[in-house]
């Protein structure tokens, strides 16, 4: 078990850890009370254990039972022994945990254990009642956004172990405010910003970026993969267009920070980016409709017209698709080919098919070239709508 404790003559933080109390004996009727007790924080149904009747439980049922007794009063315990402000936990369920630390810091510690998929372990810091969003996640990773940066701080594996992480964490903030006074607040929120705006900023005239491999936002991560094309052009223009999000939030940050400075530099980034944006929706656009040509074309040559009048018709009609008519579907060709008299030999119609499939094989590439710069496309003017949008709202309120 894991607390945090203060040290009253200097103010600082650390930590204490104490191992789960043994209790050599435990009655029957303890045991078969409700524990708020998450067997297993990031599995499916063990958020608690329920009340019940049943007095005769399995050797397993009542090993989880005695366990979740002794967190509990190992729990109590501690908090007589060192009246921490901070204690770590295994209740199951939406829980939202504030630990005050003074009159300015806070530190909100929200969790979700025992519930598979949705579960979630979020430390969210606060500084004068705002919160403190670590802004140069939103360029670290690659699927970060807006809502995932401002949900929380930090963001931590769903695991008992992680909170001896979340309380590092917290204690090295906390104690850099108490010795640095607020400067460590506003220096950490100054190198969030600048790295965010300087990166997006970079994304303008680059072609390809790094991030790291993962889509929310851990304390501590490795791992990088590099993003080039096309594939670049979609994350860097949602990027730029979506950072109009954050001038809100940045807008109400203490003015040690400067806010009105990034205000500024997104605002004239998005501006900046829109002459470029048009140019490659442009191109982008050219490359669509000659693709398209390019796949009529392709539909209109050798057997293909042919093929696709029969696929259409009969392919899902008589059940073509299932590998077990493979057979009924050569019988009704060889069959059709008979009653329209249709003089081929057997060598012809292999190399047509030969053909035919190397024509299919171009036609599916083709359409999934259309499909590919549709998205592109499609993502692109969406951006640019937005940022447009953004502009025009703010004219109009003026």
């Amino acid at each position: 078990m894991v607390t945090i404790i203060k040290n009253e003559t200097n103010k600082t933080l650390s930590k204490v850890s104490e191992y789960i109390r043994n209790i050599p004996n435990i009655s029957l009727y303890r045991l078969c009370e409700y524990h708020n007790y998450s067997i297993s924080l990031n599995d499916q149904y063990s958020s608690s254990l329920p009340f019940t009747y049943n007095k005769d439980l399995s050797s397993h049922e009542k090993k989880l039972r005695w366990e979740a007794v002794e967190f509990e009063e190992t729990s109590q315990e501690v908090q007589k022994k060192y009246n921490p402000i901070a204690i770590s936990h295994r209740k199951g369920g939406f829980t939202d945990i504030e630990w005050k630390f003074n009159d300015d810091i806070t530190f909100l510690i929200s969790t979700n254990f025992g519930y598979g998929m949705s579960s979630f372990f979020y430390s969210k810091y606060f500084f004068k009642g705002i919160m403190l969003a670590p802004y140069s996640f939103y360029v670290k990773y690659k699927r970060s956004n807006y809502a995932s940066v401002i949900k929380c701080t930090y963001e931590y594996d769903v695991n008992y172990n992680s909170w001896t992480k979340v309380m590092d964490d917290c204690i090295s903030f906390y104690n850099a405010v108490v010795f640095n006074n607020e400067n460590h607040i506003f220096e950490w929120l100054t190198n969030h910003l600048n790295i965010m705006v300087n990166e997006l900023e970079k994304f303008l005239n680059a072609s390809s970026g790094y991030f790291v491999d993962e889509y929310i936002n851990r304390s501590h991560i490795s791992g990088y993969t590099s993003v080039s094309g096309d594939d670049f052009w979609i994350i860097k223009s949602k990027k730029i267009a979506y950072s109009l999000d954050f001038i809100d939030n940045i807008k109400i940050l203490p003015i040690q920070c400067n806010p009105e400075i990034y205000v500024s530099r997104l605002l004239k980034l998005c501006q900046d980016f829109i002459p470029q944006l048009n140019i490659k929706i442009e191109n982008t656009n050219l490359i669509f409709l000659n693709q398209e040509k390019n796949l009529e074309q392709l539909k209109r040559e050798g057997d293909y017209p042919l093929y696709n009048r029969l696929y259409s018709r009969y392919y899902y009609k008589k059940d073509w698709y299932l590998y077990s008519n493979k057979f009924k579907m050569i019988w009704f060709l060889m069959h059709l080919k008979q009653r329209l008299h249709i003089n081929i030999s057997l060598s012809d119609i292999k190399t047509k098919i030969s053909q035919l499939n190397i024509q299919i094989e171009k036609i599916d590439k083709c359409q999934k070239e259309i499909n590919d710069i549709n998205t592109l496309l499609l993502s692109l003017i969406n951006d640019r709508d937005r940022i447009n949008k953004y502009f025009m709202d703010k004219t109009d309120n003026i």
